[in-house]
């Protein structure tokens, strides 16, 4: 009856991580389940917090490769948390692993597609992996849905100060 109550409480991605959680607890797996449920609730973890803040600091300290550790060290108990996956890609992108880094923020999306930091931290990882048009296909769904998302506009003005044609602007030539 309880959990019948916090379903019909959660909307959008809430409500999709609590449907995960269910049936991640009908298979029993726990741990998984747990981290859904608790994202779905917005039952806050400060110790996983803290970590990604932790995490976030060594990149901006230019300490790339000890932030991707920790986000791995994190992936077993912390597992379907997207933000996890999101700021090992960034870490990845750091170090210029681009194909480590497009399948942390695959696994970010597939926990939350509408994650748009996301999306853009993808479109940075496959214009470094020589993906430039699947970039700007990443960067015109973030922008679809968030016409002022800034680093998504920002990409798109660093697209046209190289002076890349954009996919839209292609597809409107065709």
């Amino acid at each position: 009856m309880a959990l019948r109550a916090l379903s019909s409480s959660t909307g959008g991605e809430d409500h999709r991580a609590f449907q995960q959680g269910m049936r991640r607890l009908e298979q029993a797996e726990w741990d998984e389940a747990d981290a859904l449920l608790r994202r779905a609730v917005h039952v806050e973890d400060a110790s996983l917090e803290q970590e990604l803040r932790r995490g976030r600091d060594l990149i901006d300290q230019e300490q790339p490769r000890e932030a991707a550790s920790l986000m791995r060290s994190l992936l077993p108990e912390f597992g379907a948390y997207p933000d996890v996956f999101a700021l090992l890609g960034r870490a990845e992108i750091t170090l210029g692993h681009f194909d480590d880094a497009m399948l942390a923020l695959a696994r970010a999306l597939e926990l939350n597609p509408g994650y748009h930091d996301a999306r853009v931290l993808l479109a940075h990882a496959l214009e470094g992996a020589g993906q430039l048009v699947q970039a700007q296909d990443q960067i015109a769904l973030v922008l679809e849905s968030s016409p002022e998302h800034a680093e998504a506009k920002e990409r798109v003005a660093e697209w046209s100060r190289r002076g890349t044609q954009s996919v839209r602007t292609r597809r409107r030539a065709a």
